[in-house]
C-alpha cells in the first residue's frame, strides 16, 4: 500500500511538471496554470489576444463569462450629412466575430481603435463622404469578446437630416424665370408650361422623383421631372388642363377649382379641390389624364359642391393626408374641424370615423368647447380655428390651427371625436391664440422668435426625423431636427431670414423692409415637401416654388 501511495504521488507530480512545460512552450497565458504540486506558469500575455481571434477561448480565462456591451455616440433619430457614428464596446472585442447590418452599415467605412483597450471603439464613417438622404438607415451591431461571450444585437435606425446653413439660398426655381422676378403668370395673360400663379399646398413626389405642384389659380396640378434642376422649367404634364395654356375651372371628375396641395400614401394620391369643397381620391399615382379619381369626400358626387355642416359635406377643405397604412384625415377648414377615416374611403360620400375639433360632424364652429354651435374666441386643447393644414404618419398627427397661431400634436393616433391634443407648438398654453406672442403676454410681440408662429397655412413636411412647418404670416419656414416632444418647443432651424426675428416678406436685408426676391426669401410660404437632400418651398405670393438641397 506504501508503495502504491508513493507512486500515485510521483505520478501526479510528473503530470504537473509536464502540463506546466507545455504551457510554457506555448506562451503561457492569461494567468497563473496551477498543477496538482502547486507548481504554476504565469507566463504570456495578461491582455489577451489583441488581433481579436474569434474561435474559442482564446485568453485561456475560463472564468470569463460575462458577455460585454455596447453604447452608441448618437442612439438613434437625426444625423448631421458627414457625422460618424462611434459604438464604444465594454471591452476588448474579437474582430473576426464583428456582425453589421442594415443600410447605415452598407454605405460606411468601419474602422476600429482603442480607448481604454484594444479593439474597444469601432466608428462607422459615410463611405461616399455624407449619408444617404430621405431614407431610414438602419443598423445592426453583434460581435464577442476575446473570451468568446457574445453581446446582445444592437438594432436602432438614423437618418440624415437636412442642414442648409443661416440664411440659405435655393439652388433652382420654376415658375419663374429667375430669382428676382415674381409676377404671377410671368406677367402674361395666359399660363404657360412654365408659369405659376398662387402656387399652394404640399407638393408630393412619384418613386421615380416626379414632382407633383398645385398651380392653384390655374386649376391645375403640374408635373416637373425628377427633382427640377434647371430655373425656369417646363413641366412635363398636367392634371386639371388639357394643355398647357388652359385654366378653366369646373365640378367634374377632370376639372378642378383652386385646388390647394396634395398628399400621397399606400400606394393612393388625394387632391385637395379647395373651392368644389372636396378631396379626389386617385386609385394610384395620377402620372398623366389617363388616371381619374375613382372616389370623391365632402361631395356625394363629382359635380356637386355643398358646403352644409354635416358629416359628408365640406367646406374650403386646406389640406389632406393619407397615411401608409391606408388612412385619410382631411382639414376641413372652415367646419374648423378635421375628418379623419380609419381605412381610405371607398365610396363617394363616405362618413368620417372620427372628428377632431368638434364632438361629432354635427358641429362646425370654431373654438368651440362647449360645443354649443357657436364660434369662440378663447381655443382650448381639443378646438379649432380654421385649420389649414394636417399631417401624418398613421401614429401621429399634427394640425395647423391657423387662426390660433398654432400647431397642435397627438403623440398617439386618435380613437375618439374631440379628443384633445397633447402638445401645443406657437403657443405656451392650449388657451393662448396671439400670433408671434413670445412672452404669452396675450399680445403680439414686435419681432417673431423661435418659437412662435404666424398664420401657419398648409405647408408641413415631415422626413422621417425633422419637421418643417411653412410659417406663412411671417414668411419663413421653421424646422425642428427632432419631432417636437415639449409644449412651445423653438425650432432649430430658419429659412427665409437671417434669423428667428424677421417677419418681413422678401425682406433680403433684415431691416424689416420687402425687398426685391432673391433665392433666399419668402412671400407667404404655404407649402413644403421633403425628398432626398432637397426641400421644396411652395412661395405662394412669388409664384414660385424653390429647391434647397443641402450643401
Amino acid at each position: 500500500m506504501a508503495v502504491n501511495n508513493l507512486s500515485n504521488r510521483v505520478f501526479r507530480t510528473v503530470l504537473a511538471i509536464a502540463v506546466a512545460s507545455a504551457v510554457a512552450a506555448c506562451g503561457g497565458g492569461d494567468g497563473p496554470v496551477t498543477g496538482a504540486g502547486g507548481l504554476g506558469d504565469s507566463g504570456g500575455e495578461p491582455s489577451g489576444n489583441p488581433t481579436g481571434n474569434p474561435s474559442g477561448n482564446p485568453s485561456g480565462n475560463p472564468t470569463d463569462t460575462t458577455a460585454p456591451t455596447a453604447s452608441l455616440n448618437i442612439a438613434a433619430g437625426a444625423l448631421d450629412k458627414s457625422q460618424s457614428v462611434v459604438i464604444r464596446f465594454s471591452e476588448s472585442m474579437a474582430i473576426g466575430t464583428l456582425q453589421l447590418g442594415g443600410d447605415l452599415a452598407a454605405n460606411a467605412v468601419p474602422t476600429w481603435s482603442a480607448t481604454q483597450s484594444a479593439n474597444d471603439t469601432l466608428t462607422l464613417t459615410p463611405s461616399g463622404g455624407s449619408w444617404p438622404f430621405g431614407v431610414a438607415l438602419g443598423l445592426s451591431v453583434a460581435a464577442s469578446d476575446l473570451a468568446g461571450n457574445a453581446m446582445a444585437k444592437v438594432q436602432t435606425s438614423y437618418q440624415a437630416k437636412l442642414a442648409f446653413g443661416a440664411f440659405p439660398a435655393a439652388g433652382t426655381v420654376f415658375g419663374q424665370q429667375d430669382f428676382s422676378s415674381n409676377d404671377s403668370q410671368q406677367g402674361l395673360a395666359n399660363p404657360t408650361v412654365r408659369t405659376l400663379s398662387a402656387p399652394a399646398g404640399n407638393v408630393i413626389f412619384s418613386s421615380t422623383g416626379t414632382v407633383f405642384v398645385a398651380d392653384s389659380n390655374n386649376n391645375r396640378i403640374m408635373l416637373y421631372g425628377s427633382t427640377p434642376s434647371a430655373t425656369n422649367e417646363a413641366a412635363l404634364g398636367f392634371l386639371g388642363q388639357p394643355d398647357g395654356n388652359s385654366n378653366v375651372s369646373g365640378t367634374t371628375r377632370v376639372r378642378y377649382h383652386f385646388p390647394r396641395g396634395l398628399s400621397a400614401g399606400g400606394g393612393r394620391a388625394a387632391i385637395t379641390d379647395t373651392a368644389n369643397n372636396r378631396v379626389l381620391i386617385y386609385p394610384t399615382l395620377p402620372l398623366d389624364l389617363s388616371v381619374l379619381p375613382d372616389v370623391v369626400v365632402g361631395q356625394s358626387d363629382f359635380t356637386t359642391s355643398s358646403t352644409a355642416c354635416g358629416a359628408t359635406n365640406f367646406d374650403s377643405p386646406s389640406g389632406s393626408a393619407l397615411t401608409e397604412d391606408g388612412k385619410l384625415l382631411v382639414a376641413d377648414a372652415a367646419h374648423n374641424r378635421v375628418l379623419i377615416w380609419n381605412q381610405v374611403p371607398i365610396t363617394n360620400g363616405a362618413a368620417p370615423d372620427l372628428v377632431l375639433g368638434q364632438k361629432d360632424s354635427s358641429h362646425c364652429g370654431a373654438n368651440d368647447d362647449l360645443q354649443d354651435g357657436g364660434n369662440h374666441v378663447a381655443p382650448t386643447a381639443r378646438t379649432l380655428n380654421f385649420p389649414s393644414g394636417v399631417w401624418s404618419d398613421g401614429q401621429r398627427v399634427v394640425v395647423l390651427d391657423m387662426l390660433n397661431q398654432r400647431a397642435l400634436v397627438w403623440n398617439t393616433f386618435p380613437t375618439s371625436s374631440f379628443q384633445p391634443a397633447d402638445l401645443v407648438i406657437g403657443q405656451k398654453t392650449f388657451s393662448a391664440r396671439k400670433a408671434n406672442d413670445d412672452n404669452q403676454d396675450g399680445a403680439e410681440d414686435a419681432s417673431a422668435s423661435a418659437r412662435t408662429l404666424n398664420f401657419p397655412n398648409g405647408g408641413i413636411a415631415f422626413n422621417g426625423v425633422q419637421l418643417a412647418i411653412a410659417d406663412t404670416g411671417n414668411h419663413r419656414v421653421l424646422i425642428w431636427n427632432a419631432f417636437p416632444t415639449a409644449n412651445f418647443q423653438p425650432a432649430d432651424a430658419v429659412l427665409g431670414h437671417a434669423g428667428f426675428a424677421g417677419k418681413a416678406e422678401n425682406d433680403s436685408d433684415g431691416d424689416g423692409n420687402p425687398d426685391t426676391p432673391n433665392g433666399a426669401v419668402f412671400s407667404s410660404p404655404n407649402g413644403l415637401g421633403m425628398h432626398g437632400d432637397k426641400l421644396f418651398v411652395v412661395d405662394n405670393g412669388n409664384h414660385r416654388v424653390l429647391v434647397f438641397s443641402v450643401p
